[in-house]
C-alpha cells in the first residue's frame, strides 16, 4: 500500500514538474524502471518542407520558415509589434553617409555561432563576399552556374548590383558601399537571403550552396538545426548559448502534412500546436473550440491583379476593361467572402499605401465602360444603359477582333480552378461591352518563359506579387520599371520611372512615401496599368495555451517569441 502511494506521489510530482515547464525529467521508480518525461516541444503543422537549406538561395516561405529559426540577419522586423518596425538584430547600431551610399554598421559583441566560433566583422565580410559571388553581383560566377534564386533582390532594375563591397573597419565595425543611393537598403537586409551563417562550418562554402539533404545550417539564432527528414519533419533543438533570452521550448518540430484537410484536422485533434495554411471552411470549427485561437489580421500584403499588356492594349481599352469586371461577384461568390479587394500594388499594411487611390479604384460599371468603348468608336449609337435596349447587340459584337485582329487572349494556368472561374467571369463581363475573348493555356513555367522572352505573346493574365521587405520599392520597382525582368506588362511611364528612382534615393522617409503615393495615383487612376483583384485575409491559428504569439501581416513566423 505504501509503495503504491509512493508511486502515485512520484507520478504527481512528474506531472507537476512538466506543467511548470520543467522538461526532460528522469525519475527512478520502484523496481529500477526509469520513466522519461518529454521535452517541452512545440509542434508546427506545415504543408511542405523546405525546398532549400541555404539562406542565400531561399525565396519561398516554406524554406524561410525553417531557416529563420536558425540564422539571423543584421536587422529584422519586430514581429511582436503590429506596426513591424525595423530593429537592430546582429547589428548594434548604424549610420549613413549624407549621400545614402555608405552604411556603417557596429556589430554586437559576445555572440557566437552554433559551432562556438565568434560572430564578428570577419564573419560578416565572408558572408557578404559570398552573397556577391553567388548572386553574380561580381560578374565572376561561371556561365554554367545557377545564381542564387533571390538574386534579383541584389540588383537595381537596370541590373546594376546594389552592393559594391563591404569593408572591415575593425573587429565589430563594417561599412557597406553601395553603387548608388538606396534608402530601402536596411529593409532589404531584413530578408532571409541576407542572413549570416558561420564561415567556419564544414557545410559552409563561399562558392556553392548548402545541400538540403546532406548539409548543415549553422547560425546564431535561438534554435540549432537538427535534421530534415524529407516530406516528414524538420527538427530543431534550443540553442542554450543564444545571446538573447533563450527559447521557452527545448524542441521545435515541423511536421509535414501535405494534405490540407488532414493538416487542419490535426489542429482540431490537438496533434499540433501551430497550423500553417488554415482552410477557410474550417475557421468556424476552430472558433467553436475554446482551446484554439484564430487571430484575424485583416488584409494580407499579397497583391493579386489582372495584368494588361500595356504595349498592345492602350489606356482607353484598359480603362474600359477595368470598369467591366464584377469585383463583388469575384470576392463574394467565387472567393466566398474570404478575400478583400486588392490594393493599388502597395498594401494597406505597408508604409506608403495610398488609401485615397484604394477608395477610388474602378468598380463594376457596365454603362460607363460602354461609354468608354464608344469614345473609341465601338458600339456608337447603341444604348449604353445596363441593362438597356441593346443587350443582344453588345453581346454579339466582336470589338477586340476589330481592334487587334483576333479576340482578346486570356491566359489560363493549367489546372487552376480559380483561374478557370476568373476567366469565365471575364468572358461574361466583357461580353457586355462587346469584347470577344479566347483562352490560352500555359503551365506556370511556360508563362514565365513567355513573359521573359516574348511578352507580346501575353495579353491579359492574372498573377500575384508579395513583398520581401516592407518598403514600396519592393512592390513597385519590379512590376513597373521597364528595366525589370518581372515587368511582363511592358509598362513604361516616364514620370513613374522618375518618381520610383527618385524615391529610392530619398533619405527623408515622409518625402519618399509621398513619391510612392503619387506613383500609385498615376498607375491606377490615370493609366489603369493593372486591375487590382484581391488580397487574402491574414490569419493565424494556434493552441490557446501559446502566449506572446507573433501576429503580423507579413505572415512571418518566429518560434522564439512563444511560450506556454
Amino acid at each position: 500500500m505504501e509503495m503504491e502511494k509512493k508511486n502515485i506521489a512520484l507520478i504527481i510530482l512528474v506531472i507537476a514538474l512538466v506543467a511548470s515547464g520543467v522538461g526532460n525529467v528522469i525519475l527512478a521508480l520502484s523496481g529500477g524502471v526509469k520513466q522519461e518525461v518529454k521535452y517541452r516541444t512545440l509542434i508546427v503543422g506545415t504543408g511542405e518542407g523546405p525546398a532549400v537549406l541555404d539562406p542565400l538561395d531561399s525565396w519561398d516561405s516554406a524554406s524561410n520558415d525553417v531557416i529563420e529559426q536558425v540564422v539571423e540577419t543584421l536587422f529584422t522586423y519586430d514581429l511582436s509589434d503590429p506596426e513591424l518596425p525595423v530593429i537592430n538584430l546582429l547589428a548594434e547600431s548604424y549610420s549613413w553617409n549624407v549621400n545614402v551610399t555608405e552604411l556603417t554598421v557596429i556589430l554586437r559583441k559576445g555572440i557566437v555561432f552554433h559551432d562556438e566560433m565568434p560572430f564578428n566583422a570577419t564573419a560578416v565580410k565572408w558572408n557578404v563576399d559570398r552573397w556577391l559571388y553567388l548572386t553574380n553581383s561580381t560578374g565572376l560566377l561561371p556561365a554554367n552556374a545557377t545564381p542564387a534564386f533571390p538574386s534579383e533582390l541584389y540588383f537595381f532594375p537596370d541590373h546594376t548590383p546594389i552592393i559594391e563591397k563591404l569593408v572591415v573597419n575593425g573587429e565589430y565595425n563594417v561599412t557597406f558601399y553601395l553603387t548608388a543611393p538606396f534608402a530601402a537598403f536596411i529593409d532589404l537586409l531584413t530578408y532571409t537571403s541576407f542572413s549570416i551563417i558561420s564561415p567556419y562550418s564544414h557545410a559552409a562554402n563561399d562558392k556553392s550552396f548548402i545541400d538540403l539533404t546532406t548539409g548543415d545550417l549553422i547560425g546564431t539564432g535561438p534554435f540549432l538545426y537538427d535534421y530534415y527528414k524529407t516530406d516528414i519533419e524538420v527538427r530543431f533543438t534550443r540553442w542554450d548559448r543564444y545571446w538573447r533570452t533563450g527559447s521557452y521550448f527545448e524542441k521545435l518540430v515541423y511536421t509535414v502534412i501535405d494534405d490540407a484537410n488532414t493538416r487542419n484536422e490535426a489542429m482540431l485533434n490537438h496533434e499540433i500546436d501551430v497550423l500553417f495554411g488554415a482552410l477557410p471552411e474550417k475557421i468556424a470549427e476552430f472558433n467553436a473550440d475554446p482551446t484554439i485561437v484564430v487571430k484575424e489580421m485583416g488584409s494580407s500584403l499579397i497583391y493579386y491583379y489582372l495584368a494588361f499588356n500595356n504595349h498592345k492594349i492602350n489606356v482607353t481599352w484598359r480603362k474600359a476593361l477595368s470598369y467591366a469586371i464584377n469585383y463583388s461577384y469575384l470576392l463574394n461568390e467565387i472567393l466566398g467572402g474570404l478575400y478583400d479587394r486588392a490594393p493599388p500594388a502597395v498594401p494597406a499594411g505597408m508604409p506608403g499605401h495610398n488609401a485615397s487611390v484604394q477608395a477610388n479604384l474602378p468598380t463594376f460599371n457596365v454603362s460607363y465602360a460602354r461609354e468608354i468603348m464608344q469614345s473609341m468608336g465601338f458600339g456608337v449609337g447603341l444604348d449604353t444603359a445596363y441593362p438597356g435596349n441593346n443587350e443582344t447587340q453588345w453581346k454579339a459584337a466582336t470589338f477586340a477582333t476589330v481592334a487587334f485582329g483576333h479576340s482578346l487572349e486570356l491566359n489560363e494556368f493549367q489546372g487552376s480552378w480559380f483561374n478557370d472561374q476568373l476567366n469565365t467571369l471575364l468572358e461574361s463581363n466583357w461580353d457586355l461591352i462587346g469584347v470577344d475573348t479566347h483562352r490560352e493555356y500555359r503551365t506556370w513555367g511556360q508563362f514565365l518563359d513567355t513573359g521573359e522572352k516574348n511578352p507580346d505573346d501575353l495579353e491579359v493574365w492574372y498573377v500575384g506579387w508579395a513583398p520581401d521587405y516592407l518598403d514600396p520599392y519592393n512592390m513597385l520597382a519590379p512590376l513597373y520599371l521597364p528595366s525589370s525582368a518581372s515587368n511582363f506588362a511592358q509598362i513604361n511611364i516616364t514620370l513613374v520611372n522618375e518618381l520610383i528612382v527618385n524615391a529610392s534615393k530619398e533619405p527623408d522617409k515622409p518625402t519618399r512615401l509621398e513619391y510612392y503615393k503619387r506613383v500609385q495615383y498615376i498607375l491606377f487612376l490615370k493609366e489603369f496599368v493593372h486591375a487590382p483583384l484581391m488580397t487574402p485575409q491574414s490569419r493565424f491559428v494556434h493552441s490557446a495555451d501559446l502566449k506572446n504569439f507573433p501576429y503580423n501581416t507579413m505572415g512571418r513566423w518566429a518560434a522564439w517569441y512563444v511560450y506556454k
